[in-house]
């Protein structure tokens, strides 16, 4: 009330730099609600809403991880939720915007009641409490304040427990080889892991190869949320399915971190999902098998096929072998487990030391195998020189010597592999 007979209506409140004079008077919808209320009910109705502003600024006041964006006198209440964690850590704003989302939707049964709505403050998500706009403002008490309040100070207090046991948690995964760290995105927990068996790490997974990983995964999360609530099924940003841990409830302390571990991981062992992976692939493997005979087989008959009808009659073949020696290469194949693709190799009696092509019959993309040591550069066959010692076991050698781009073509594959993802903040 600015006198004994005027009275003053702010839309969006007094800020305390700028002086009263200055603001703009909303006195048309001032006289409309006084001419429908009546001055007295309207007086009432402003005193209630400035004293549960007050009760609402002075208990969010108390608590660190509270920012409250209003003065004690204004009739709307603009506060938002920063995580307070120890070690201190650093939060990107579009997960700060969905946690405070998150927030006001779980406490929707106390919120719902004082009509608390989100709004944005220079890009954040704020929580707003607008007691003046209240359809129930008579039915308001100071006690359902201070509820809200005690409802959002428990919750902010788990929520802090939790976000501090990420990186521990984090780390502690990183010690086991089936497990790894993913990223979900805006996901307010421990963290996210992902069950991936050690001999598929640092491959390139095929489409049917990955979904049964999918399947493996969905099947742990089912298992471990019958056990805690704690456990849930996600999908990170890639795609994938992966087990997420949410906010805990219970008290978190060092060893925490460990009890959590050693769930998951017991219950792979008792549900046997790496057998299940094995014996998927030992289906993968045969089909492999098979493919690589057949490939070879067709390619050994193109080879025969090349050589002449000569040579391959019986008597005469071997006397014009004998006069015109051909140097035979065996074309194998190579299958990848991961890709499921097949990749050419060659076996020669050539002196070299054994290496991979890196073509692949497939279009499918798959990775290079570890480069070993380039075997030494053939010999001019119109140069003289001494006849080569034969060699018992054939090696393998490669069709052609690596150029510069395929050698920078497999680092940038290499990046590929994957690798334990940051958390989602």
């Amino acid at each position: 009330l600015a006198g004994s007979s005027t009275c003053t209506f702010l839309k969006e409140g007094v800020s305390s730099n700028i002086p009263v004079e200055k603001e703009r008077m909303l006195s048309l919808s001032l006289w409309l609600t006084m001419q429908y209320v009546g001055k007295d009910r309207l007086i009432a109705i402003i005193s209630k809403a400035s004293m549960l502003s007050k009760e609402l600024v002075k208990l969010l006041s108390n608590n660190q991880s509270i920012i409250v964006h209003s003065s004690q006198n204004s009739l709307s209440v603009l506060f938002r939720y920063e995580p307070f964690t120890k070690p201190t850590l650093l939060f990107h704003k579009d997960f700060l915007n969905s946690l405070n989302s998150q927030v006001l939707i779980d406490l929707d049964d106390t919120a719902a009641l004082l009509s608390l709505d989100i709004c944005h403050l220079d890009g954040h998500n704020c929580m707003r409490f607008r007691p003046i706009f209240a359809p129930q403002l008579y039915n308001i008490e100071p006690t359902d304040v201070r509820n809200f309040v005690d409802r959002l100070s428990r919750a902010i207090e788990c929520i802090n427990s939790t976000l501090s046991c990420a990186p521990d948690f984090e780390e502690e995964v990183q010690k086991i080889p089936v497990l790894q760290c993913v990223h979900v995105m805006n996901f307010v927990g421990i963290g996210a892991v992902r069950y991936l068996p050690k001999f598929l790490r640092g491959v390139h997974l095929s489409p049917e190869v990955s979904q049964e990983v999918d399947n493996v995964n969905a099947s742990l999360a089912k298992e471990l949320a019958k056990t805690d609530p704690l456990y849930s099924e996600g999908t990170t940003t890639d795609g994938k399915i992966c087990v997420c841990l949410g906010v805990e409830t219970k008290p978190i302390d060092h060893n925490s971190r460990t009890q959590y571990t050693q769930l998951i991981t017991g219950t792979i062992d008792r549900l046997g999902l790496k057998e299940i992976i094995e014996k998927k692939f030992g289906e993968i493997i045969a089909q492999g098998i098979a493919s690589a005979e057949e490939h070879m087989r067709a390619e050994n008959e193109l080879a025969e096929v090349q050589q002449g009808i000569v040579r391959s009659i019986p008597v005469v073949g071997s006397v014009f072998n004998w006069f015109s020696p051909v140097e035979k290469k065996v074309h194998g194949k190579s299958f990848d487990i991961g890709s499921t693709s097949l990749k050419n190799v060659v076996l020669s009696p050539s002196a070299g030391t054994p290496t991979r092509e890196s073509r692949s019959d497939s279009n499918s993309s798959s990775t290079p195998t570890t480069p070993m040591k380039a075997s030494p550069p053939p010999k001019n066959p119109n140069t003289p020189g001494p006849t080569p010692t034969p060699i018992k076991t054939p090696e393998i050698i490669s069709d052609k010597t690596p150029t510069k781009v395929e050698e920078k073509e497999e680092e940038e594959e290499g990046e590929d592999i994957p690798k334990p993802e940051p958390l989602p903040f």
